[in-house]
């Protein structure tokens, strides 16, 4: 009788233990789940800032070079604006 008792409560400690197990694993199951979701749609955003980045570097050297090609013409065009500004001194 005495192993009978010891036997039932084995049984009941180990379901009671069982079910903690499944309770927790699911609970880490839930959180690990939770975090790769936040995990990609912060490497999503990432991916978009980079993209956005690189085209913002790309218009930024297009209007450098607009830029300094406009300084060259203006440099040009007033040299050739004084060309004919000619001054006689007495």
């Amino acid at each position: 009788m005495k192993e009978s008792i010891t036997e039932q409560v084995k049984d009941q400690f180990e379901q009671k233990l069982e079910e903690k197990r499944k309770q927790l694993e699911s609970h880490t199951k839930d959180i690990y789940d939770g975090f790769n979701l936040d995990f990609e749609t912060l490497k999503e955003k990432l991916h978009a800032q980079s993209k956005e980045i690189r085209e913002i570097s790309q218009k930024l050297k297009q209007h450098q070079h607009t830029a300094e090609t406009a300084i060259k013409v203006a440099n040009q065009t007033k040299q050739y604006s004084q060309k004919t500004n000619i001054k006689f001194l007495k």
